[in-house]
């Protein structure tokens, strides 16, 4: 009786101590080094993209103020084009 409770709690402790990937988790091994490399930098464009956002939400600032306060244009320049900024885009 002893040892099958002994293998119980073994087999218990196994599951327990087994770590559970998240889908997340999961995706980002299934990456190459090089995309994983571009996943991480498009991600932290986003993060700095919604914390502005929320910075600018909070204290009622447009695009144009932000671009005033930085010292730089509220419009880019792109293939020769003149495109407006925004951070939706």
């Amino acid at each position: 009786m002893q040892k099958e409770t002994i293998k119980k709690d073994i087999k218990r402790e196994f599951i327990m101590n087994k770590k559970i990937k998240s889908t997340s988790e999961e995706f980002i091994e299934s990456l190459s080094k090089k995309e994983r490399e571009k996943f991480f930098a498009e991600y932290k464009e986003l993060l700095l993209s919604e914390l502005l956002l929320a910075l600018m939400e909070k204290d009622d600032l447009s695009v144009r103020k932000l671009a005033k306060m930085a010292g730089v244009s509220p419009t880019a320049e792109i293939n020769g084009e003149m495109i407006p900024l925004s951070l939706s885009n």
